[in-house]
């Protein structure tokens, strides 16, 4: 009776824990909202006044319109520059606190150090529109440095946006290049601010969040470091089942709350399946979706499609894939379509679920395609593994039902 009085007070302080996470993220989601509607109110104020300047007197509001998409064009070429200079702030900070270079993304375009030479690959990760990996310094520990590594970006973004400011001073600069530097100034200060100043999503968690949870919660730096080293040798091709176990380290539920710790969890999770463990990796992430209020969105859902896949080769009870196969995780799938285990869920799905041999066959193409560039070769080829091992568990599910008739 104890140990049930136990579990209910420990479900219900999760409940509450859950709902304080839930909260945090609501707050974080409108806070972004209203930052964006404040950058672009404040940027369309002054781009209104410095267009007056620009556009010639006498002009027609259809050149007038022109002038305008221009301007958004700037606005957006701009924001992919800047994501460039944020993503190689943290490439200089890294290597300033003795951080080895692993990759460097901007969109889908990566560079990726491979046998001591950098590769251009192609790697999209949803809710992100850069990324900078690196190998942390040995000995790792507690004392390893995270801050500058972490607030490099958005760092950078504010060093650029000061220098290309001060042309701006240079007496007599043209209109069109002053309102150029101008865009480029307000885009550099915005990103800086949205990503340094701390901020809590479902989705996704910023630079500034990371590095409050980081300096609080040394359980959170164990997996911050830990995952860091696992990526870089999955980078050099390496199996995760293969990863020394230090590195795949699997926090105590208690800390699940913290998204760190929670992805960490996740990447247990994905071991689990790479060594075929489905009964461990589906008991591990049932209770994973049980937490998931703590784990940023991307992790939520790849958390859900190694779920299905095991419920798919192991039990494919219908209720349960229904329930797993979400309006939302089917919008997911949607905007994940370029990650390699997106296809194998849906060939699992259509051959496993559905017996629809020849659609499952034209996902089985779709991640052959994507496995001729994508960046981690172990990855690939545990892939190939799971879908051959789809096959197996339906041809052995047509000899059972052959035999039964």
């Amino acid at each position: 009776m104890g140990r049930n009085v136990q579990t209910g007070s420990s479900k219900e302080q999760r409940g509450s824990e859950g709902d304080s996470k839930k909260n945090k993220a609501r707050g974080g989601a409108w806070l972004q909202i209203v930052f964006f509607m404040l950058a672009g109110f404040v940027l369309g104020i002054i781009l209104g006044g410095m267009l007056g300047d620009v556009i010639p007197d006498g002009t027609s509001a259809g050149i007038e319109m022109i002038y305008f998409g221009l301007a958004l064009l700037a606005i957006v070429v701009m924001s992919v520059v800047h994501a460039a200079i944020h993503e190689a702030g943290h490439l200089v900070c890294g290597l300033l606190s003795g951080y080895g270079f692993v990759s460097y993304r901007v969109g889908s375009l990566m560079f990726l150090k491979k046998d001591g030479r950098i590769c251009l690959r192609k790697y999209t990760l949803p809710g992100t529109g850069g990324q900078c990996l690196m190998d942390p310094p040995e000995p790792c520990s507690d004392e390893t440095p995270f801050i500058l590594y972490n607030l490099g970006g958005s760092l950078a973004n504010l060093i650029a946006a000061g220098l290309f400011g001060l042309l701006c001073l240079v007496p007599g600069i043209p209109p069109v290049l002053r309102l150029l530097v101008v865009i480029f100034v307000l885009v550099g200060i915005a990103l800086a601010l949205m990503n340094g100043i701390p901020i809590h999503t479902r989705q996704l968690d910023n630079d500034g969040y990371n590095v409050l949870e980081l300096r609080k919660n040394r359980t959170a730096r164990r997996c911050f470091f830990a995952q860091m080293k696992a990526n870089a040798l999955q980078s050099a091709g390496i199996r995760l089942k293969d990863i020394p176990e230090e590195l795949i380290f699997l926090p105590d539920r208690s800390e699940w709350g913290n998204h760190i710790c929670a992805a960490s969890a996740a990447c247990v999770l994905s071991c689990r399946i790479d060594a075929m463990q489905f009964v461990q990796a589906q008991a591990l992430g049932e209770e994973l979706l049980e937490c998931a209020d703590g784990m940023p969105g991307i992790y939520r859902q790849i958390t859900t499609l190694e779920v299905l896949f095991c419920e798919l080769v192991g039990q494919r009870r219908t209720e349960r894939i229904e329930e797993l196969m979400s309006k939302e995780f089917r919008q997911f799938l949607k905007t994940a379509a370029k990650l390699p285990n997106v296809p194998r869920i849906w060939y699992a799905y259509e051959l496993l679920y559905r017996g629809d041999r020849e659609a499952a066959d034209r996902y089985r193409q779709r991640f052959e395609n994507l496995a001729s560039n994508y960046p981690y070769t172990g990855e690939v080829q545990g892939e190939r593994e799971l879908y051959d091992y789809v096959d197996t568990v339906y041809e052995q599910r047509l000899q059972t039902a052959g035999a039964a008739e």
